[in-house]
């Protein structure tokens, strides 16, 4: 990515690794403060299919190629797909890291 700093590009290169790892899933917590959850029969699939999508951004990035465009979720994403952009919606990432509970993992270990 034209213009991203050294650690930005190696935390995006490490969202491939967290996405296959149990502390992405929830196995953060102590056992003693995990809630008892269903595992839903989507979810491995669903898993996959994210980990597929930050392998491809992170193989695009290291390439050059195709580019990477950063879109909001009311943004153009079917125009950039259509001029051969992978598209990156960082409201998604957010999102993961809140919900799976490493924000403060990844942003101490790549930010700081």
């Amino acid at each position: 990515m034209p213009g991203a700093s050294g650690k930005m590009k190696e935390a995006i290169g490490q969202i491939p690794r967290i996405m296959e790892s149990e502390m992405m899933w929830g196995h953060v917590m102590s056992d003693e403060r995990k809630p008892a959850r269903k595992k839903l029969k989507a979810a491995s699939e669903t898993s996959r299919f994210m980990a597929d999508y930050y392998h491809e951004l992170d193989a695009a990035s290291k390439k050059g190629n195709p580019k990477i465009a950063w879109c909001t979720s009311v943004g153009p994403a079917e125009l950039l797909r259509s001029f051969g952009f992978r598209v990156y919606f960082p409201e998604n990432h957010g999102a993961m890291l809140g919900a799976s509970r490493i924000g403060a993992v990844v942003t101490n270990t790549f930010i700081c």
